[in-house]
């Protein structure tokens, strides 16, 4: 292991973390959005129940859905006991 990394590798190392970075904090984003959507039942105009629009306009089953929903509004509470909410999903979960 000799440690070095040239510049080209420097900056495709930093292109590749702020995509796993910005990945960390998706499952939040994600599951505040679908929590938005199924709140105000913005699916309504095209699919009778949120688990159709999810399935339908997504792909995720009704379970992958609420794990999203969920894990964001845990970390939504978590936010007001801990400096750091947790990163990945699964440490939601």
């Amino acid at each position: 292991m000799d440690g070095k990394l040239t510049k080209a590798e420097l900056k495709t190392l930093a292109r590749c973390e702020q995509v796993i970075e910005t990945g960390m904090d998706t499952y939040f984003q994600v599951g505040q959005a679908l929590w938005d959507i199924r709140e105000g039942r913005l699916y309504r105009a095209r699919h009778e129940t949120v688990e159709q629009y999810c399935a339908e306009r997504w792909e995720f089953s009704r379970s992958r859905a609420y794990q999203l929903i969920t894990a964001a509004e845990t970390a939504a509470e978590m936010s007001t006991i801990v400096d750091t909410p947790p990163r990945r999903e699964s440490h939601v979960r």
